[in-house]
């Protein structure tokens, strides 16, 4: 009997090692390793013959039955069946490129693709379509999302051409009007005078959210690539309280402009962009002049303090005003130059009443030998 209950025990022993050896092999800590890029599919199925231009409000919500084949190929290899909901997700991938096929055949469908960041889902992530479905290109902390939209086939036999829905492009170019600037002109008296790189951020933003934000580069200019259509708004990052105000010209497809004149309390502008659509924005920013203006931050002068010498003459202005930060003396340092001041003082005035004195002196005694005090 004891050794029965010897026997039992160490074979559960056993049994609950091999379990935990099961929970830990290499394989399973495969299937639930997060770490990498992370590819998403959603395939979903559109009215037959739809061609857009909405696919997302048309298709969205309409899944495919599940169980539907995809695979990618690139630095790693994977397959996968779509889910309930039409999806599948590849994850713990290796950076670089892959190529994406399954679905419908296309023999029965039509397709049509668009790819974003899961956290930016407005913005189009850059892809290609190859002959099996898709081609994207992952960095190791990408998480992307793309939509896989299948329109079948009219059953008239006369299929519908495939549809890609393009990205637009926005270019913003940031230009610093000189303090003088006269306002008859933004193109003659601005349009030379580029923003520094990196010294102008602007940010694209729709329903509240900030979706993406670019810096102007060492030509002035911010570009944001693949925007889905849609109204946006588009702000800059330089505060108010530096300046006049902002002029914005934009063209859509080269077309007439549109003019917006921004106070120096408005930042943003409205703009709708269709697909494929190229749009260019001419961002004309007028600083304040704050020559002669106080800076409230700065202490009055006193009487003791140094008189200030004549103003400087204006000169170029090839960046934002500088606001006065950094440029003048602190209060530790402008007072001690008013006690050097006093000290000085103080000695001259006590040198000067000795030499009186010693003169007033020697005068009384001349003034006794000779009989008269001259003047």
């Amino acid at each position: 009997m004891a050794w029965s209950a010897v026997s039992r025990g160490l074979v559960a022993v056993v049994l609950v090692a091999v379990a935990l050896l099961g929970v830990a092999s290499p394989g399973q800590a495969r299937a639930v390793q997060t770490d990498g890029a992370r590819l998403t599919i959603h395939n979903r199925i559109c009215p037959t013959g739809f061609t857009g231009p909405d696919f997302y409000g048309t298709c969205h919500d309409t899944a495919p039955d599940p169980g539907l084949p995809f695979s990618i190929t690139g630095p790693e290899s994977a397959s996968g069946t779509t889910d309930a909901n039409g999806d599948v997700t590849f994850g713990g991938l290796m950076p670089g490129s892959y190529t994406v096929s399954g679905g419908v055949p296309g023999e029965f469908a039509d397709v049509t693709y668009f790819c974003a960041r899961r956290a930016t889902p407005s913005v189009s992530f850059p892809f290609s379509v190859v002959a099996t479905g898709i081609s994207v290109t992952l960095a190791d902390t990408d998480d992307v999302v793309c939509d896989w939209y299948n329109s079948p086939i009219d059953l008239s036999g006369l299929p519908t051409a495939t549809a890609v829905v393009e990205p637009a492009t926005l270019t913003v170019y940031a230009a610093i009007c000189p303090v003088d600037f006269t306002g008859d002109s933004y193109f003659d008296e601005c349009f030379d005078r580029p923003a520094d790189a990196a010294s102008v951020i602007f940010l694209l933003s729709a329903g509240g959210v900030a979706l993406t934000e670019q810096a102007v580069g060492d030509d002035g200019h911010a570009r944001f690539n693949g925007v889905q259509a849609g109204t946006y708004l588009l702000s800059d990052s330089v505060p108010g309280d530096f300046l006049d105000g902002r002029f914005v010209y934009c063209t859509f497809d080269g077309g007439s402009a549109v003019a917006y004149d921004l106070g120096f309390d408005e930042n943003a502008i409205e703009i709708t962009i269709q697909p494929g659509q190229e749009v260019a924005c001419d961002w004309y920013i007028e600083p304040a002049d704050l020559r002669g203006e106080p800076i409230a931050t700065v202490p009055a002068p006193t009487a003791t303090a140094k008189p200030a010498g004549p103003p400087a003459t204006a000169g170029a202005v090839v960046g934002l005003p500088n606001t006065g930060a950094g440029g003048s003396l602190t209060g530790t340092s402008a007072a001690g130059g008013t006690a050097s001041t006093w000290f000085a003082i103080t000695g001259l005035a006590l040198f000067g009443t000795f030499g009186l004195t010693l003169v007033a002196r020697r005068r009384v005694q001349a003034a006794s030998r000779g009989g008269t005090m001259r003047g």
